[in-house]
């Protein structure tokens, strides 16, 4: 039998095959006929497509630059009053880039090529309503005063303002007139006046004025105070203002307004000789000694040997050495007067060094000159023979400070501190056998109470 059973079973594959890849052809003709895709173009099409993840990120970002730059500009908006004239259009630049991201944010949500006119018209009005409130909240209608800088004389006796003025949007320009000034100190206007100044000076930021107060016209007291052992300030704040214009405020200083002596301390110190330079064989004798005090504001932490914080101020002192065996003291120093950190005194030809010097510059504490100079400790001191009248026993030294209104706040104030001093012969003891030389005699100078 030609072909058999074999032959026949090779015909149905074979035509199976033929009518499945038929039916394939005209599934493809079907799908191009409907416009559809299928296959390996379309995976590369879809591959050739920005993923959703990464769409969303680039949104994201524009979204948070432009909250980011917006934000800036609001705070460089708030900052206007106190930037120079032409940070403005600084301000606008930082607006403006925040509105480009915000466009680019909206035509990435939108999923359109490009933004109508109509589109771009709405986006740029509601963009502009919203930058623009910190415009309108802040904006500077009539003007404003302000002290852009504070400067202090050498003797403390004044205070110097730089004086500015802006016109704002319906204010007018300002080159000479009055302006009203307040000094106020916990929260009350302890002085007014009405001053006229002219802005006839300028610099980059542009013109100025100048306005000079006294110190003295309105001081009451220190602005740094120590109570309960905790330091409390109360500072002293300068208010100035344009007529039409808001006014400006400044706080002076605190270390600068505090001018009231609350503190004083002392010492006095013995300086020796030795072997050959002393009589009857000691080892050791005075030959002088030499005074310091220390004025200022009491400091927190105490009394206990610290000195008090330095001050620029307007006082006297007065100090005296006495000796517990005489009612009459044995060294009255010549009253000095300080007049900011600068102090003078009678130097009595000499006596009293040459009757000048400062304190309160780079501490609390001053040297009281003698006539002799100390080569090693650099001082001048006062030879015993200005003082020991009276020999050894019990010296007082005595430091008043005198203040007067307005530095000593409302009325006069008197501060005084005391120290005593033993100065003493020391007899030589017997130094044990078998040595039979006595120790030699010497003087001991030093604070005791006695």
């Amino acid at each position: 039998m030609d072909g058999g059973i074999l032959e026949k079973a090779k015909r149905r594959d074979l035509d199976d095959e033929a009518t499945e890849a038929a039916d394939d052809v005209e599934e493809v003709a079907e799908a191009e006929s409907n416009g559809g895709a299928s296959g390996l173009l379309e995976r590369i099409g879809d591959e050739s497509e920005p993923s959703s993840d990464e769409a969303t990120v680039g949104k994201s970002s524009d979204k948070l630059l432009a909250i980011i730059t917006g934000v800036i500009g609001v705070a460089l908006v708030v900052m206007l009053p106190s930037l120079p004239a032409f940070s403005g259009f600084g301000v606008l630049a930082v607006f403006g880039i925040s509105f480009w991201f915000a466009s680019r944010h909206s035509l990435a949500t939108s999923g359109l090529d490009a933004l109508s006119s109509r589109q771009w018209a709405t986006l740029a009005v509601a963009y502009l309503m919203l930058a623009g409130i910190p415009y309108f909240g802040g904006m500077d209608f009539g003007g404003a005063t302000s002290i852009t800088d504070v400067s202090y004389s050498e003797d403390g006796q004044s205070v110097s303002l730089t004086i500015r003025h802006s016109t704002g949007l319906t204010g007018s320009d300002f080159s000479s007139g009055d302006i009203d000034v307040r000094v106020i100190q916990n929260g009350a206007a302890i002085h007014s006046l009405t001053e006229s100044i002219t802005f006839d000076q300028s610099d980059v930021l542009g013109t100025y004025g100048t306005l000079v107060l006294t110190v003295a016209d309105f001081y009451q007291g220190n602005s740094v105070k120590v109570a309960n052992g905790e330091v409390v300030y109360e500072n002293y704040t300068i208010e100035v203002q344009i007529l039409g214009s808001d006014a400006g405020r400044t706080h002076l200083d605190a270390f600068e307004m505090t001018r009231t002596v609350d503190d004083v301390d002392e010492k006095m110190t013995a300086l020796f000789d030795a072997d050959g330079d002393c009589e009857a064989g000691k080892n050791r004798c005075v030959r002088g000694i030499y005074l310091e005090i220390a004025a200022g504001r009491a400091n927190s932490q105490g009394d206990a040997g610290i000195d008090p914080t330095r001050v620029k101020s307007n006082y006297w002192v007065n100090a005296t050495i006495s000796h517990a065996d005489s009612t009459e003291p044995v060294l009255v120093y010549p009253t000095i007067e300080v007049n900011g950190n600068a102090a003078i005194w009678d130097d009595m030809d000499g006596t009293y060094g040459n009757g000048s010097g400062t304190i309160g510059v780079s501490s609390s504490r001053m040297i009281l000159d003698g006539s002799l100079s100390d080569p090693v400790l650099g001082v001048l001191y006062m030879p015993k023979e200005d003082w020991d009248e009276h020999g050894f026993g019990c010296y007082t030294f005595t430091v008043t400070i005198t203040q007067e209104p307005p530095w000593s706040g409302t009325s006069a104030s008197t501060v005084t501190e005391s120290g005593t001093y033993l100065w003493e012969d020391i007899e030589g003891e017997q130094h044990p056998p078998p040595a039979e030389e006595e120790d030699p005699d010497y003087e001991e100078f030093q604070r005791a109470s006695c």
